[in-house]
C-alpha cells in the first residue's frame, strides 16, 4: 500500500490544534486525504474495552466499600456493594464479552456454543444480584467460573493454533 505524506508548519497554540485535529467532522472538511473516517466493524473491541473498564470502576467501589465499611456496617453496605459488583461490573464484564464473541467470527463450534452459554450465566448472574436472590447468584457464579476459566484456556489454545 503506497504510503502519502506532507508536512506543513503551522505557527498557532498546540490546544486548538489538537482540538480540532481530533473534531473528526471538522477534519473531514479540512484534512485533503481523508474523505471518510469510522471504525472497522462499528468500532466493538472500542465499546468492549469501555464496558470493561466502567465494570471495573463498581467492582473495585465495592471493594472499597466492603474494605472501608465492613464488618461495623454489613448489613447497610453489603446491598450496595452487591449490586455494584454483581449487577454493575458482571453485567459490563458479560457485555464486553458478547460484543468481543461477536467479532471473533473465527471462534465456532463447541467453544463459541460455550462463550454463549458463558455469557448467559453472567446474565443471570446480573438479573439475580437485582433480585436479590442469594441462590440464584450462587448457581449462577458456580456456572460462570466452572464454564469461563477452562474456556479462556481453551479459546487461547485455539487462537494460538490458528495464528500459528
Amino acid at each position: 500500500m503506497p504510503v502519502v505524506e506532507e508536512s506543513l508548519l503551522i505557527r498557532a497554540p498546540q490546544q486548538p490544534l489538537f482540538d480540532l485535529a481530533q473534531d473528526y467532522r471538522l477534519r473531514l472538511k479540512w484534512d485533503p486525504f481523508l474523505r471518510d473516517m469510522r471504525f472497522l466493524d462499528g468500532a466493538r473491541e472500542v465499546a468492549a474495552l469501555v464496558l470493561a473498564i466502567a465494570g471495573i470502576g463498581g467492582d473495585l467501589l465495592a471493594e472499597s466499600l466492603y474494605i472501608g465499611w465492613l464488618p461495623a456496617d454489613y448489613d447497610r453496605i453489603a446491598p450496595l456493594a452487591r449490586l455494584l459488583t454483581g449487577a454493575w461490573g458482571n453485567t459490563l464484564y458479560t457485555l464486553s464479552g458478547v460484543l468481543l464473541t461477536l467479532d471473533s467470527r473465527w471462534l465456532r463450534g463447541p467453544a463459541r456454543a460455550c462463550a454463549w452459554l458463558i455469557w448467559a450465566a453472567g446474565l443471570a448472574l446480573g438479573g439475580f444480584c437485582l433480585a436479590g436472590d442469594v441462590t440464584g447468584m450462587a448457581a449462577s457464579t458456580a456456572l460462570l467460573f466452572l464454564l469461563f476459566c477452562p474456556w479462556v484456556a481453551w479459546v487461547g489454545f485455539l487462537d494460538r493454533r490458528r495464528v500459528a
